[in-house]
C-alpha cells in the first residue's frame, strides 16, 4: 500500500477535525468554504452579521471577503 501524500495527510486532518468540531464551527467552515468556491462575499458578511460576538468568526470572514474582493479584482485587470 502506497503512503499517503502530504496533500491527503493535511485532508484527513481536516476533516477529522471537522467531524470532532461543534455544529457552530461546522456551520461557519462551510459558510467559508462555499463562498470561497463560489467567490461570493455575500454569505460571509451575512455571518458577520449573525455572529456580533465572535471575534474569531469575523476575523476569518473579513480575511475570506478580502481574499475574494483581492481574486475579483486582479480578474478584472487581467480582462
Amino acid at each position: 500500500m502506497n503512503s499517503p501524500t502530504p496533500h491527503e495527510d493535511s485532508t484527513q486532518e481536516f476533516l477529522a477535525l471537522y467531524k470532532a468540531a461543534d455544529p457552530f464551527k461546522q456551520f461557519v467552515v462551510r459558510v467559508l468554504i462555499k463562498a470561497g468556491t463560489s467567490n461570493d462575499t455575500a454569505p460571509l458578511h451575512k455571518l458577520i452579521r449573525l455572529c456580533p460576538h465572535h471575534e474569531d468568526v469575523k476575523a476569518a470572514a473579513r480575511l475570506m471577503i478580502a481574499a475574494i474582493e483581492k481574486e475579483l479584482v486582479s480578474k478584472k485587470v487581467q480582462a
